[in-house]
């Protein structure tokens, strides 16, 4: 949903929550010439392997897969970007609550995310994380200070996932 209303011009800022009737408008100017609406992941790595699909909308985990996405993609370009937050939770009633948090504390220290996150390739939670990543692993981040950038509303998917998925799925059927 994101991706058809951000290519229809929706702002990021405006994104949440969706104009549906937007996004499914948008998504029908394009359904003619999609190959194929893969289910599952390994059913996307097949059809960019088979050369059935030249694209794929998805989160580049390593800086390894970015590299070749982008040698093989001359255009592609990390201008905009859309970018999902991790959570880490204690369930109610832990055995073990103060260990947990104790492990959460540990991976929120800005010297054990920049060992994680420069070799996933993903974005530090802390600024003073991001601050001391290596710099061949900065030059593949994100501005966060830019508008262009998406982020992922996990609260809207959390209440709306299962309606807005259904009315996907009427959607490619009809």
């Amino acid at each position: 949903m994101e991706a058809a209303l951000l290519a229809d011009g929706m702002a990021p800022k405006d994104m949440y929550p969706f104009n549906l009737a937007r996004a499914f408008k948008a998504l029908d100017r394009i359904k003619p010439g999609v190959a194929s609406w893969a289910a599952a992941s390994p059913q996307f790595i097949i059809l960019l392997q088979t050369g059935e699909s030249d694209f794929r909308q998805h989160l580049i985990a390593s800086r390894r897969q970015r590299r070749r996405a982008a040698a093989s993609l001359s255009p592609l370009s990390f201008d905009q970007t859309k970018i999902f937050s991790s959570d880490l939770a204690v369930i109610k009633g832990a055995p073990n609550k103060e260990n947990a948090m104790k492990l959460i504390a540990y991976f929120f220290r800005p010297e054990v995310q920049v060992r994680l996150e420069s070799q996933a390739g993903l974005i530090p939670a802390s600024k003073k994380a991001a601050a001391m990543l290596p710099a061949e692993s900065r030059k593949w981040q994100p501005d966060l200070s830019s508008p262009d950038h998406l982020i992922n509303d996990s609260a809207y998917w959390a209440d709306n996932f299962e309606a807005v998925t259904n009315r996907f799925k009427e959607w490619i059927q009809s």
